[in-house]
């Protein structure tokens, strides 16, 4: 149900929405959230599975011969490898969320038009920016374990704090997610207003295409 919350946030924020969508429709959001894992799987398996063969091969390298400068240079393959998915899947999923089809998230050429409106040094900032915020809120999210460990706190604050974290980690990914390709959209859609002041019709409504 996460997902498919974080689904109705990204639709909420690129039709200009500030607050938070309702919580209900189990059906739509179920179904939303299987789009969201289906997108996720099929952008992020090749590199994944690519950065594990990689990974494991450095592994072993080590284990049976030591730390050599090659390993360094395969790590760093494996990480350019995966990169350009990363990229393209969260303009991906913005675009499936907007036009509400599975098949949208895989129309390159809208999506590359997008992202190359924003500007592709500043759309990987965006990305990198994205990335490191929710890196740091993954690590906040294990307070709780780690203080209940360490400084003998009750499992409830644990949970407690975990869980605050995780909702704030749904609501953030959703509303990045959703800004990023509104961004796109507007530069796309009214190029020719938006040029001289990137933030004109930053509140306008943009509807579905």
């Amino acid at each position: 149900m996460a997902l498919g919350y974080i689904f109705r946030i990204i639709k909420h924020t690129i039709n200009s929405s500030n607050e938070l969508p309702p919580f209900g429709e189990w059906g739509d959001m179920f179904r939303d959230g299987l789009r969201y894992i289906a997108v996720t799987i099929i952008y992020l398996i090749v590199p994944n599975i690519i950065t594990f063969v990689l990974n494991s091969g450095i592994l072993l390298s080590i284990y049976s011969r030591g730390f050599q400068s090659g390993h360094l240079l395969i790590a760093v393959t494996g990480l350019v490898v995966a990169l350009p998915f990363d990229l393209v899947y969260i303009m991906a999923l913005g675009n499936m969320v907007h036009e509400d089809r599975f098949e949208a998230a895989f129309d390159f050429s809208k999506i590359f038009g997008l992202i190359g409106k924003i500007g592709w040094p500043k759309y990987v900032l965006y990305i990198l920016i994205f990335a490191i915020i929710g890196f740091l809120l993954g690590i906040v999210s294990n307070l709780g374990t780690f203080m209940q460990i360490s400084f003998g706190l009750g499992w409830a604050v644990g949970i407690l704090i975990s869980l605050l974290v995780q909702v704030y980690l749904v609501m953030y990914q959703g509303r990045y997610i959703g800004l990023i390709y509104r961004k796109g959209y507007l530069l796309a859609k009214d190029n020719d207003k938006v040029e001289g002041n990137p933030e004109l019709n930053e509140n306008k409504d943009i509807g579905t295409v």
